[in-house]
């Protein structure tokens, strides 16, 4: 059985969301791509009842493992005579900006 004080808050929130009291600003999240290790965030601006501001961002990251002889690359470099092994590490971010209306 739901308590009298569990009611009182829904009932409350209820009460207060219906109130018109929308969100002036919004922070945006899309856990599927920090799942796969793509972190994100954008923040939401409502400027008027139809029209709203979106600043978005991310970080990227990429590490790979490399080991090449006898290949040739572009811009000229080639690896003919021997043989290059090593890390690459990789951080990139992004940044867009949307407006609706």
């Amino acid at each position: 059985m739901l308590s009298h004080k569990y009611i009182g808050v829904v009932a409350l929130f209820l009460l207060w969301t219906t109130m018109g009291l929308s969100q002036k600003v919004s922070l945006r999240n899309n856990l599927l791509y920090d799942a796969t290790l793509l972190p994100n965030v954008g923040f939401e601006s409502h400027l008027d009842s139809v029209c709203s501001l979106g600043l978005n961002g991310g970080l990227h990251g990429v590490y790979n493992h490399y080991n090449v002889r006898n290949v040739s690359f572009p811009f000229g470099t080639s690896v003919k005579d021997g043989r290059m092994q090593g890390d690459l590490v990789a951080v990139g971010g992004s940044a867009d900006r949307e407006k609706t209306k």
